[in-house]
């Protein structure tokens, strides 16, 4: 394609072609020049304000102003009025974005004497801009592939509805204003870096504009793996055990039992005197109690053979009366016979069932409990699970407003097949292998100006393990590039 213009000569004739040429030549450097001399936006008026006694109707003054082809839309009427939606927006929060576009049609010029109605082309073309509502603001980039559409408006203000439709609040520090692009008035900025982040931990951003306000406030995002330093340069440290208890555990011992002829005695004395007579013959002495007067205090001997009767009497009980006699401590049976034996079981050592002595390993247990103390940071105790990955529904907030789904309207179509989010917990999300391209924070309707702070932060919710599927533990690195000219 070449740019071309008319040549005159004498005598030259010139038709309807020659002379669209000619105007076309003139509007298209004309709008090159606009295009490449100016950002889109409004060059004069153009003021949105209320219009009394009419709650659902906003008022526009007359002005100029530039779209992104470099077409220059002129506003002649003193004023406009037009009537706000009669709905509440379906996004969140509730506001209507109020556009400029460009526009013009044909106009029938008069037509020849006694010719047929209508007949007559065309000799006018009219220039008549038309203002519209939208929840989404105009995308510059998209208005090349179609110059009609609402993509190639510039945005005059921002209208809050209440409930009722009625005009709440009209935003104009979001008006899009043109500026020259090759008078620099503001100090160049330009910021990046990379942070881990996670639920917990959201990174931010804070930046300062001087010189006046920017052109424009360019944004870069991109999606990285959690870095594994994290994981394999953790600091030498130590847990200390606190809260140590082992309980006792007590084993009971089987019931046993010893018979009369289960039992050895020593054949000798501590003299070394024989205790048995010559055909080995020998007694067991029982010791038991008897009733006795204090007269004749008497201890009783039973024999194993016949425990109960009196072989012999042997001195040693004393008694105060005749139904109170007291025994010499430690040295009878009572009658009933009733006595015990005790033993110690070392641990795997014996039991005894039967009245015989086993060898059985004594069953027993100690339970134990510890509180393991955290190590490193106060207050942060090192997580367990699964290690943090990648992003999952990144969350991008400037100013406090959340510029998320205005980010996505941006991107190509193919990105709703991962979930119409800023990353889906996987690597092979468009946010990490292409990232988000040009985001400029200005065409997305924020007030970026001078002589404040600006905060552009980056957040994940946390995981969702009732998902399908489940969504893992959230985190990973988010990259990001600012420019501000």
């Amino acid at each position: 394609m070449t740019l071309e213009r008319l040549n005159y000569f004498p005598g030259q004739r010139l038709d309807a072609a020659d002379l669209r040429a000619e105007q076309g030549y003139h509007l298209l450097v004309r709008r090159l020049l606009n295009k490449g001399l100016f950002t889109p936006g409004v060059v004069s008026g153009l003021e949105v304000d209320r219009v009394e006694g009419q709650p659902r109707s906003v008022r526009v003054a007359d002005g100029l102003a530039l779209d992104p082809l470099g077409r220059a839309v002129v506003l002649l009427e003193e004023e406009t009025v037009v009537a706000v939606p009669n709905q509440p927006p379906a996004s969140t929060p509730g506001y209507y974005y109020l556009l400029l576009r460009y526009g013009e049609e044909t106009v029938a010029g008069a037509g020849r004497a006694c010719a047929p109605l209508g007949d007559a082309p065309p000799s006018r073309v009219a220039e008549r801009p038309s203002l519209h509502f939208s929840e989404r603001l105009p995308d510059p980039r998209r208005c090349e592939q179609d110059p009609d559409s609402l993509d190639c408006a510039v945005t005059l203000a921002l209208v809050n509805l209440d409930a009722a439709c009625q005009v709440k609040s009209i935003e104009s520090g979001l008006r899009q204003y043109s500026y020259p692009t090759h008078t620099s008035r503001v100090q160049a900025v330009a910021i990046e870096g990379d942070q881990d982040i996670d639920s917990r931990n959201p990174k931010r951003l804070y930046f300062h504009v001087r010189g006046g306000p920017p052109t424009s406030v360019v944004l870069y995002v991109r999606g990285g793996r959690f870095s594994s330093l994290h994981y394999t340069e953790v600091g030498s440290h130590a847990h200390a055990l606190s809260g140590v208890t082992i309980n006792n555990h007590s084993v009971a011992l089987q019931g046993h039992a010893h018979t009369m002829d289960q039992h050895q005695h020593a054949t000798t004395d501590a003299q070394g005197d024989s205790l048995m007579s010559d055909n080995g013959s020998h007694d067991h002495a029982i010791w038991t109690r008897a009733l006795v007067d204090k007269d004749h205090p008497r201890e009783l001997i039973a024999t194993y053979d016949n425990p109960f009767s009196k072989d012999y009497a042997h001195h040693g009980w004393t008694a105060d009366s005749d139904d109170n006699p007291v025994a010499y401590p430690n040295q009878y049976l009572q009658m009933d016979g009733t006595h015990r034996h005790t033993y110690q079981v070392p641990l795997g050592g014996a039991t005894s069932t039967g009245g015989v002595v086993s060898s059985q390993p004594a069953e027993y247990a100690h339970t134990f409990s510890a509180t393991v103390n955290p190590a490193g940071s106060t207050g942060y105790p090192a997580p367990g699970g699964v290690a943090y990955t990648w992003l999952d529904d990144l969350r991008v907030l400037v100013d406090g407003t959340d510029i998320t789904e205005r980010i996505l309207d941006l991107q190509p179509n193919r990105w709703q097949q991962f979930g119409g989010r800023l990353g889906h917990g996987g690597a092979g999300h468009p946010l990490n292998t292409d990232g988000t391209g040009a985001i400029d924070l200005l065409e997305l309707g924020m007030l970026i100006d001078e002589g404040r702070e600006h905060l552009i932060e980056f957040r994940v919710p946390e995981a969702d393990p009732s998902a399908i599927p489940p969504r893992p533990p959230n985190g990973g690195k988010v990259l990001y590039q600012l420019y501000v000219e």
